[in-house]
């Protein structure tokens, strides 16, 4: 695996660069030269300002750091969503076993996020394990959700579903959205944080219609709009035009969700945004019911 201080050596003769236009006014030339022969460390902010110069991320440096490899939570996060993509389970309860009494908390974490995928497959009625109920009760007690907590935002509202505890998942829902609004500015969604909002809001949405709170379902719809929408890439916004297709077929026109969700099942065929034209057919006869019942009670 390459040393620190020679994989910024290895980046900055890369980029054509020599010692004094990297680190001038950051570090001195003599500790530059020990640093580049890994005789030295360096604090975080002066990092940073390094890896700026070089145009490097801090998670691209730690992958280069790593000898080209995923850090070890990156990995087995996507061993575990290729795992459950494939629908192989065995993987899936191999990778829970296998982690479950890991000593790094987020390994522990990615083991509970297999077994609850296994549970909401495998079974209609599940109920939560003792490392769920962890999970919940830690992200409930953060005053706000880091870029590290997003990736257990849909966990947590699985998780709220099961809790049927509305008032902690409507404050949960209000958290990721401000929590959002921290990272995603005028200046643009660097860390794609659209993407884990949009699918949280679907869920969300989706959540609030099978508990069947309706009106905080039908207040819902703000989210589907949320600031800096200029920076939504297609998928975000077929997400969000299938939103408003479903708030339409339960609370508004229904000729206008239909005319909403049409484009994107047209796409179904052809293997794009299959995931949500599959919610878009359930949930279309959900809302003619909904709507039935409704009729029934006047």
């Amino acid at each position: 695996m390459p040393e620190f201080g020679s994989t910024l050596k290895h980046l900055r003769q890369l980029r054509g660069l020599t010692q004094a236009a990297l680190y001038d006014g950051i570090i001195s030339r003599s500790f530059a030269g020990r640093l580049e022969r890994n005789q030295h460390s360096l604090t975080a902010d002066k990092l940073a300002q390094i890896l700026d110069r070089l145009a490097v991320s801090p998670s691209e440096f730690q992958f280069i750091l790593q000898d080209h490899h995923y850090p070890s939570d990156t990995a087995l996060l996507n061993h575990i969503l290729v795992a459950y993509d494939q629908r192989n389970f065995p993987r899936l309860r191999h990778l829970e076993q296998a982690y479950r009494t890991s000593d790094r908390p987020t390994e522990r974490d990615l083991a509970t996020l297999a077994q609850l995928l296994i549970r909401i497959t495998d079974q209609l009625h599940w109920s939560l394990t003792p490392e769920m109920t962890a999970l919940w009760h830690r992200l409930n007690a953060a005053t706000t959700w880091t870029l590290s907590d997003f990736l257990w935002a849909q966990v947590w509202l699985m998780i709220a579903a099961v809790q049927r505890d509305i008032p902690q998942l409507l404050a949960g829902i209000a958290k990721m959205h401000a929590s959002c609004d921290r990272y995603v500015t005028a200046d643009g969604d660097a860390f794609h944080v659209l993407a884990y909002r949009s699918s949280f809001d679907l869920l969300a949405f989706q959540i609030l219609l099978t508990l069947h709170r309706d009106q905080a379902a039908r207040d819902f719809r703000p989210a589907f709009t949320p600031p800096h929408q200029e920076y939504l890439t297609d998928s975000q916004l077929l997400i969000y035009r299938a939103c408003d297709a479903i708030w339409e077929w339960y609370f508004g026109d229904v000729a206008a969700g239909t005319a909403l969700a049409q484009p994107i099942l047209a796409l179904s065929p052809l293997g794009i945004a299959t995931d949500i034209g599959e919610v878009l057919t359930l949930y279309r006869r959900k809302a003619r019911t909904y709507r039935q019942s409704q009729q029934k009670g006047v």
